[in-house]
């Protein structure tokens, strides 16, 4: 599913970003650092509607291994 997602936000041809530091921007899914005076002051990433983003982070939080019920977290 998140393949298929992917793909169809996306298109099968990557040649549109030069290097995946492009692409990762595209998604907004790279960090909008705020410095000012050398110190960083936010680090966050943009908010964005881009589909593409939601599925790979859906994709990526299915791979996290939650605890199972009934077990204590640490």
């Amino acid at each position: 599913m998140v393949v298929q997602g992917v793909l169809a936000e996306t298109g099968v041809d990557m040649s549109k970003w030069p290097t995946e530091k492009h692409f990762a921007s595209w998604m907004c899914a790279s960090p909008n650092n705020r410095v000012s005076g050398g110190k960083v002051l936010s680090r966050r990433t943009r908010k964005t509607k881009n589909r593409a983003y939601h599925y790979l982070r859906l994709g990526a939080r299915s791979l996290h291994p939650w605890p199972a019920a009934g077990q204590a977290q640490r």
